[in-house]
Formats: C-alpha cells, structure tokens, sequence
C-alpha cells in the first residue's frame, strides 16, 4: 500500500460515521432541501452503480464529494448541477472526475482544520495537498491536450472551468481564481448573437447533450458579478443574457418559481454593480448627468417592479413551501435591499446612506437567524450568502448600534462564501468603525490616543 493510501476499511467506516453525524443533525450543513440531502447520504457509498474506477484513496475522494461536499456547495438553489449534473457526467468524463477529486480533497482539510482562509504553509505541508495538486494538474493537463477541435465539448469545459474556480476560492487565491472565471467569461463571450445583441447559445435539454446548460450560465453570470465587487469589473467580458422573466414591456415580472426570481435577482444585480463601477468618478458631482440619473431611476423601477412580482409568488406559494425555500426568500429579499441601497446612494455623498437605516435593519434582521442557525458550520459556500451584505452594513451603515451588531455577525463564525471570509470582514469593519469613531472625536475637539 502507498503511503497516500489509507485502509479501506477505515476509510470506509470514517464516511459513514461522518455521513451518519451530518444526517443527523449533529454537524451544520448546506440549506438544501431535506429530502434531497438525506436522499444524497443514504446511499451507499460502495454502491457499484454509483462507484467509479482508480485507486481506493480517490474513490474515497469522489465519494466524499458526493455525500458532503457537493451537498454543501449546492446551497439553497443549485442542487441539481452539483449532486446530479456533475456526478453523472463525471462517469463518463475523467476531467471532471480529476477536477472534483481535487475540490473534495481541499473541501475536506478545509472543513477538518475549521479555519478559513486555509493557511498556506500549513496546507502545502499536508500529503493530502499533494494528492489534491496530482488530480488538479491531472485535470488541467488533460483540458490542455483537448483544447483543440476534437476538445471536450464546451459544457464540459465550462464546468471544469466552475470547479477551478471553487478550488482557488478554497485556496485564498484569487488571482487563480480571477484566472479561470475570465477564461470561461471568454468562452460564454464568443457564443453571444452579433446579430440579436443578446446571449444565446445552445441549451442542453439534459445533461450531457452538447448545449449548455442553462444553470452553468447562470453561475458564470454571478461569478462575473463577484468579480464586479473586486471591482475588476474591465477586465472581465460583459455577457448580455436574455431573461424570459426580464420582459422590455414595462411592469412586474411573474415569476413561476423561486428559481426564476432568483435569475432575474442575478440580472439586476449584475447590471446594478456595472452600474455603480461606471459611475463610481461622478459620485461627488452636485449635479450628476442627466443621463446618469435617468439610468439609476430605470434600475430602481426594476428593482422594484421584481420586489412586487416576488412578493406576489411567495403569497401564493408560501403555504407549500419547503423550510429551505421559505430561507431562500429571505437571502432573496436580503440581495433586493442590498442592491436598492447601493443604486440609490451610488450618485450621492456617504452620508446619504443615512436615509436607509431602515433598509439596513432589515438586512441584519434577516440575516441574524440565518447566521444563528449555523454558528458551527465551519466551512465554505461557493456563492454569495449574507455574509457579504452583512459586511456592507458593517461599512456603510452610520448607525453604530447597527454596525457594531453586523460586526458581531460576522465574527460569530468562521465561514468563507467565495472569496469573502467573515473574519477578515468582521476585522475591516472594526477598523472603519474605529476610524470613523476617531473622526467624530476630532471633530468634537478631542485628540485620539494616535495623537
């Protein structure tokens, strides 16, 4: 036996002890429906119609990703892609297999050591890095040798492209992950309609058809608005996406499911960052273009206009909801606030988001239960939750109350959502709040202990 190789048996009874603690209710997990998740940890996991071919090492591997990490990165809304789409295509693919064998392995030392960001020094030092890094050179070696016309089909890429990005994002490297999130914008860029002006490419019917899966566009459109916070906004190819729930005529959407107001939430938000990045130079000009204000007003009518059409579906639905549907509106309504915030202050002074204490109260009232509930869930989210506009409030609320309570939040766990870290957020808001503090005390006359 090699010395990356753990006993079977050991390795065996370690995942379904593990498997059996998180079905239980004594670890924290991913708010995904309770039927799926218990579905996804009940299945064997030597169960020879869902096993896969290599050595007993990366067969532990795939099938922690199966039971815990894709359940995990799935969150509220992606459930389908993570646990179904990439696990059957991974079968067939040894690209994905080598790509998803690298994010458990990291997933797994992640959720182990219970602190993130992961330290890199430590981290290298581990033999199991070295078992993630084989399969992730594996992975990009083999997208190399298939990037010509007899590549890998362009949902396979594209995919891959998701699980690097996930794998840098567990690292700390943002770069890397900057990296790959720009080649697959590139690839989405080159499918869009010269002709139309919009985004549209093939869409798979079913998985492994050679369309692209609507899902797969939809997180590369929100990865392009994580990288719009960074405030790389430039450098990235701008993907105009036609949304059936985004019609030209004026007025509320109506939306069918969760998912579609989901979609349309990632379309406003996307426009309202680029927005805000184009306007950042004119914020102090005491009369902003004509134009510009124009444009803020369209977007806020949207925004509101999707709050209206929102409301009306959860009205509706709410009664047959499951629990994790009924905490997804409530992430949904959290990015609604955000976003009015942001557009209505984005042509204004910093005091001007005074005027929104109410919004910001909102935002903390709706993320508190949600942080409470997984104070012990160490570990990592590959898309936007609360944690980031719980940081916004912790930055731009005036209130100190208000702030003070959004830093708490964030300091009560350790938890990683992309490339955000609570923590590290938790400590750039104290330090703008002790800023902010010494500024008024200057201002009252007082000298600070830096003077």
């Amino acid at each position: 036996m090699s010395p990356n190789q753990r006993p079977p048996s050991q390795d065996l009874e370690t995942l379904d002890k593990s498997t059996k603690c998180s079905a239980s209710g004594h670890h924290g997990r991913a708010p995904i429906p309770v039927s799926d998740f218990e579905q996804a940890l009940t299945i064997r996991p030597m169960n020879p119609i869902l096993n896969i071919s290599g050595t007993e090492l990366e067969r532990r591997s795939w099938h922690h990703f199966r039971c815990h990490t894709a359940p995990i990165l799935a969150g509220y809304f992606d459930f389908d892609f993570w646990n179904r789409i990439l696990l059957q295509m991974s079968h067939s693919e040894p690209i994905l297999r080598h790509a998803m064998i690298a994010v458990s392995v990291v997933h797994e030392w992640a959720a182990k050591v219970g602190n993130l960001p992961i330290d890199a020094m430590e981290w290298q030092k581990e033999r199991d890095h070295r078992f993630a890094l084989e399969h992730y050179n594996s992975a990009i070696s083999l997208l190399v040798s298939r990037s010509k016309p007899t590549g890998p089909p362009l949902d396979i890429t594209l995919m891959v492209c998701i699980l690097f990005v996930c794998i840098e994002f567990l690292q700390h490297n943002k770069e890397n992950a900057i990296s790959h999130v720009k080649n697959g914008l590139s690839i989405l860029k080159s499918l869009e309609s010269k002709e139309l002006g919009f985004f549209m490419p093939p869409i798979a019917s079913a998985p492994g058809s050679r369309g692209i899966d609507k899902r797969i566009i939809q997180m590369f459109l929100r990865l392009a608005t994580q990288c719009k916070f960074l405030g790389l906004e430039h450098k990235f190819p701008t993907l105009r996406i036609q949304s059936a729930e985004r019609s030209p005529v004026l007025g509320p959407p109506t939306f069918t499911s969760l998912m579609a107001a989901r979609e349309a939430m990632d379309h406003l938000m996307e426009e309202s960052l680029r927005f805000l990045l184009y306007v950042e130079p004119f914020r102090d000009c005491a009369l902003p273009d004509v134009g510009l204000t124009v444009a803020q007003s369209n977007l806020l009518k949207e925004l509101d206009w999707w709050l209206f059409g929102f409301e009306s579906f959860v009205q509706t639905s709410e009664q047959t909801m499951a629990s994790h549907d009924l905490e997804a509106t409530k992430m949904l309504r959290i990015h609604h606030r955000i976003s009015k915030i942001w557009l209505s202050t984005c042509l204004s002074l910093e005091t001007a988001h005074d005027a929104y204490l109410s919004d910001f109260r909102a935002v903390v009232a709706l993320a508190e239960p949600m942080v409470k509930t997984s104070m012990d869930y160490k570990t990592f989210s590959f898309e936007m939750g609360a944690d980031p506009p719980i940081y916004f409030v912790a930055l731009k609320c005036r209130h100190p109350v208000l702030r003070r309570q959004a830093i708490r939040l964030l300091n009560s766990r350790h938890r990683q959502e992309a490339h955000w870290h609570s923590r590290q957020m938790a400590s750039i808001g104290e330090y703008e709040l002790y800023e902010a503090n010494s500024l008024f005390l200057v201002g009252l006359g007082f000298e600070t202990l830096e003077a």
